[in-house]
């Protein structure tokens, strides 16, 4: 409870609570970075999937469409939707961070800092005082002690007689002097220890709570913030195994013969006596191509008219 310590406990306050603050701008740009991570993915997505205006009117298809193979088209989608659940997954993480670790986060430092203001305010004031009445009182003994040397010193000199009562008059007043102002600093110096000792002690404890307080929300905020990456760890890997399983499927041999099978479509097609390609080839998630062990069509590649004539 000295007054050297409510300085140094104001400077930890401070250092404390700008740490807090700086952890809140570290969360909030935790949040914007996921967001745009989740809106990244979200567009990427959306432009892998989405048929749009100008891929009609360009005659383009999507990615999907484009790939022949059924297994791999699947096994395509799948990482697809994957994506899109990553995208959804990191929007929910960046919400629920703003919600439930930066906005408390924040809401603490604008409730408490205030508090914290007043109190250090009062705590400096006190022990500036108490400092100020001592200082003040020290340097009024200094003055009566050589103010007495010199009275000292004059009685011991060879003034003349008339010289020497003239001194000893102003000597005697300025010792009298200074003993009322040091009797005053006195009691200065004591109201303000009693000013101290009623105030001081209530403002440590006060700021000795902020501290307790502050605390206990940055170790709750990392918990959550560590609960909810984990949470959303999780949820990626809900995912992995349906997109694993449908990647693990993808037969190439038998993805040859959907490409196979395509290719005499449109063959055919062209020769005028097959089917169209988009059922030949089927459609994003078709099962209209050969299930694995099946036999491929027949190739339709009948020699076009009059080729026979010529």
């Amino acid at each position: 409870e000295l007054p050297e310590c409510v300085p140094m406990v104001v400077k930890k306050t401070e250092e404390s609570f700008q740490a807090t603050k700086e952890a809140a701008e570290f969360y909030k740009k935790r949040v914007q970075l996921e967001r745009e991570y989740g809106r990244g993915l979200s567009e990427l997505y959306k432009n892998t999937t989405t048929m749009t205006l100008k891929k009609k009117l360009s005659g383009d298809t999507t990615l999907a469409d484009k790939e022949v193979g059924r297994r791999t088209r699947k096994g395509w989608c799948a990482l697809e939707e994957s994506t899109n659940q990553a995208a959804l997954g990191r929007q929910e993480f960046a919400n629920r961070l703003q919600s439930e670790v930066v906005d408390p986060l924040v809401a603490f430092i604008r409730d408490k800092e205030p508090l914290r203001r007043k109190l250090v305010v009062d705590g400096l004031r006190r022990a500036r005082e108490l400092q100020e009445t001592r200082a003040n009182l020290v340097k009024l003994r200094d003055n009566l002690e050589k103010a007495e040397q010199a009275e000292t010193q004059s009685k011991s000199s060879n003034f003349k007689e008339r010289m020497a009562a003239t001194f000893a008059k102003k000597s005697a007043s300025a010792l009298q002097e200074l003993e009322n102002e040091i009797q005053q600093a006195q009691t200065a110096a004591g109201e303000a220890r009693l000013r101290y000792n009623a105030e001081v002690p209530g403002i440590l404890r006060e700021l000795q709570k902020l501290e307790e307080a502050r605390l206990v929300i940055m170790r709750d905020q990392m918990r959550i913030f560590l609960d909810l990456e984990v949470e959303t760890y999780m949820g990626f890997q809900e995912q992995w195994p349906a997109a694993s399983a449908a990647v693990g499927e993808v037969d190439i041999h038998a993805d040859v013969r959907d490409f196979i099978a395509s290719c005499q479509a449109e063959y055919a097609v062209e020769a005028g006596e097959g089917v169209a390609p988009a059922q030949a080839g089927g459609t994003r998630g078709s099962a209209d191509a050969p299930e694995e062990g099946g036999a491929a069509p027949a190739a339709a590649a009948s020699p076009r008219k009059g080729s026979d004539a010529e």
